[in-house]
């Protein structure tokens, strides 16, 4: 269960979050949509624990494990080959050897 409790978020002033409150059960499926700028990432942040709030209590159990891929684009200078070797995934790089 993931719980965030009186979550409040402040940036130079300007206050994004007040007094957020919610819980994720086991095997709840959730969708996190909003406006831009409306704290969609930094929410997901908080609950990775890259970010912090400004006040408030979130609680994740030890036994959960959250991924979290960030929305910056980024090209490679390599190819996937390349990458595939380095990763040392054999199947990808007889696949593309053939």
């Amino acid at each position: 269960m993931i719980s965030a409790e009186n979550i409040y978020v402040n940036f130079g002033g300007f206050e994004l979050f007040k007094g957020v409150t919610f819980l994720v059960n086991p095997k709840d499926r959730i969708g996190l949509v909003g406006k831009n700028g409306a704290g969609k990432s930094t929410l997901l942040k908080m609950l990775s624990g890259s970010e912090q709030p400004s006040a408030g209590k979130i609680t994740i159990p030890k036994s959960v494990t959250i991924g979290y891929l960030p929305q910056q684009m980024q090209v490679a200078d390599r190819t996937f080959h390349a990458v595939a070797a380095n990763v040392g995934n054999p199947h990808c790089v007889i696949l593309l050897d053939e």
